[in-house]
């Protein structure tokens, strides 16, 4: 029996209660009922209900304090009003207690905590009658035993929610990936500064996720949460469960997500465990670090899968086996792959991809790797201290260009191949223009001097391009290696003219005035001719005229060492095949149609064959007519 006592005497309103008279309970319900207190067993004006694990004297925007009982439990159970009051309860399992029959639609509750006060799980949340959405542990709460209508709905002034709100521990031990799991599906997640223990947690499609941690250094990254200057204050952090973990963020099949400001460790420095898998299309991350994971973003299971159209915007992947491996059309802006194994790791099919300011530093192999792949472009950033090669492009790579790139201190390994900062291996077609290279030691000047070369050429590489580049940043020499079958080479510092080969050279459709150098063999001898072969884009058109300007360098290997220079037009008619091309006379030298000559009486007379029915690839003859000073000639050949 619940005695009232002195009840009577506490007034809600002057009005309102006068005597005990004005109050009727019901005992069977827990329900008490204040009246009108105008006439005796007037209208009822309110209606309180008993429950039990209610906080005293919680009661906000009210004029009447709450109503203790004198039970054994009085001070954490109560009658408190039911209707347009806010109410406050523990904790989510005792608002899911309450007995739902007496609840009343917009009835609103302050719940203390997720489980114990202090694990910011709190919240405030209001019973909707008509809702029949599912529990979700977090935002929308169903009643113990309820199989009807009626949901506890947690406010969410922002649309956003934390895993807190679905029991989140962050405490470093406790698998948070169910409350994370719940979380995400719930709505746009803000994570608190924690550290969790996650597991293999699935991005939906969508997902919204950002927490407030900042690019981490990978200088400063300690090998535990908590031991090293970055690792101790960048929050929040995600630790995997266990090193057997196959990936912290399991983002196969996952679209449309973006992940920001979060600290992945994979938690041994001999992990099987990755980072960010592959497998998912247009997702976006920003301030994002990954360390200590078999492969920070990619897939260690399934090499064959990929990451598609994302963007990674000052990410940084650092002290994983792979920071980076198997991309496609994605675009990295900023951030850094640092102290890894294998840097980027870009193998077959990795196509189109973008890396802008990007550093590449510290790798203990390569900083690039790429084999089978094409279109991916490098535009500013640095390639620094990799004790292998910057970049190690191998067979089956065409199409890959490096603008604006730095490239310092690499090859500090100082063992063939592994001694340069540019390692090609049977590639086609890449382009560096306006790089620089650098030699050095480690910061503290310890550690080889590197590297040797600025570029090693492996087995057959064809159409290198380097313009505009200081490429003298090198111990030993510009190259080592058979130079590739055809390249340009111009206006570079630090790579002389012996470093400029005799093979064909590719004049792409359409570009104006492109230059290509070709170096006939030394030591043209009086009477001797060589043979310089060259090449156009094909010439399509029936009865047309396509010219080409063709400039000459001759350069006298034998006293008074002279050095000559003259042009001469070509033109390449097509009836239903390209004829052989015809020449002007040279500008500005002497001599007749197709024929030079320099000095006292030294002649080099030029003549066309070998002519492709396109009009693609075709011969220069060379031959030194000279008899009177018996000079040998080195010609070098420009088309333009």
């Amino acid at each position: 029996m619940r005695e009232f006592v002195g009840l009577y005497k506490k007034s809600i309103a002057s009005n309102y209660i006068g005597s005990a008279g004005n109050i009727t309970t019901d005992e069977s319900s827990g329900t008490l009922y204040i009246h009108d207190g105008i006439t005796a067993g007037g209208n009822a004006i309110a209606t309180m209900h008993y429950v039990s694990n209610v906080i005293e004297n919680s009661l906000t925007n009210i004029t009447t304090p709450t109503f203790n009982d004198n039970s054994t439990n009085a001070v954490n159970s109560a009658w408190v009003l039911s209707q347009g009051y806010v109410q406050q309860i523990t904790n989510i399992n005792a608002l899911k207690a309450l007995s739902y029959s007496n609840l009343i639609d917009g009835q609103t509750f302050i719940v203390d905590s997720y489980s114990v006060r202090g694990d910011n799980g709190n919240g405030i949340f209001t019973w909707v009658a008509n809702f029949t959405i599912a529990d979700n542990g977090g935002t929308v709460l169903n009643p113990n035993g309820n199989t009807g209508n009626g949901r506890w709905c947690r406010q969410l002034p922002d649309g956003r929610v934390t895993p807190q709100m679905f029991g989140a521990k962050g405490d470093g031990i406790t698998d948070d990936t169910i409350a994370f799991s719940s979380a995400l599906n719930a709505g746009p997640v803000i994570v608190p500064n924690a550290t969790y223990r996650i597991a293999n947690l699935a991005i939906p499609n969508g997902a919204w996720m950002e927490g407030g941690a900042g690019l981490g250094y990978s200088g400063d990254v300690g090998t535990t949460p908590g031991n090293g200057q970055k690792s101790a204050v960048v929050n929040p952090i995600f630790l995997a469960v266990t090193n057997t973990t196959s990936c912290i963020l399991n983002v196969y099949g996952c679209s449309d997500a973006t992940i920001k400001g979060l600290f992945l460790d994979g938690g041994s420095n001999t992990p099987t465990c990755d980072g960010v898998s592959s497998g998912s299309t247009q997702i976006m991350m920003e301030r994002v670090t990954v360390v200590r994971c078999k492969n920070g973003l990619g897939s260690t299971t399934n090499i064959d899968l990929y990451t598609h159209v994302a963007t990674l915007i000052n990410c940084e992947f650092a002290n994983n086996s792979n920071g980076i491996s198997n991309l496609i059309d994605t675009a990295m802006i900023g951030g850094a792959v640092s102290a890894n194994i294998i840097g980027l790791n870009l193998g077959s099919g990795a196509n189109a991809n973008s890396f802008i300011g990007v550093r590449f530093e510290w790798s203990i192999n390569d900083g690039l790797q790429g084999y089978n792949s094409a279109s991916n472009v490098f535009c500013g950033g640095l390639f620094d201290r990799n004790a292998w090669r910057a970049v190690n492009l191998g067979t089956g790579c065409y199409d890959w260009t490096f603008l604006g790139v730095q490239f310092a201190r690499n090859g500090s390994n100082n063992t063939y191949p592994n001694n340069s900062h540019i390692a090609l291996n049977g590639t086609t077609s890449v382009f560096f223009n306006g790089c620089v290279s650098r030699t050095g030691t480690n910061d503290d000047g310890s550690g080889t001097l590197s590297p040797a070369y600025f570029v090693n050429y492996i087995n057959t590489n064809a159409l290198v391009t380097l313009s505009g580049c200081d490429v003298s940043g090198y111990v030993t020499g510009f190259s080592f290696g058979n130079n590739p079958t055809s390249y340009v080479q111009r206006d570079n510092f630090g790579a002389g003219d012996t470093f400029v080969n005799a093979a064909r050279p590719y004049i792409g459709g359409g570009v104006v005035a492109q230059t290509l150098f070709v170096k006939a063999p030394a030591s043209i001898t009086p009477n001797a001719i060589t043979t310089i072969s060259l090449g156009q884009s094909a010439i399509t058109t029936n009865y047309s005229v396509t010219s080409r300007t063709l400039i000459l360098t001759a350069v006298n290997n034998n006293s008074p060492y002279q050095a000559c220079s003259a042009r001469i037009a070509l033109g390449f008619y097509r009836d239903t095949s390209v004829h052989s091309p015809s020449g002007s006379a040279a500008y500005g030298e002497t001599g007749g149609t197709g024929v030079l000559t320099w000095g006292s009486g030294g002649k080099l007379q030029f003549s066309a064959n070998a002519v492709a029915s396109d009009g693609s690839t075709f011969n220069l003859n060379v031959l030194n007519a000279g008899s009177g000073d018996g000079s040998n000639w080195s010609v070098f050949a420009v088309l333009e």
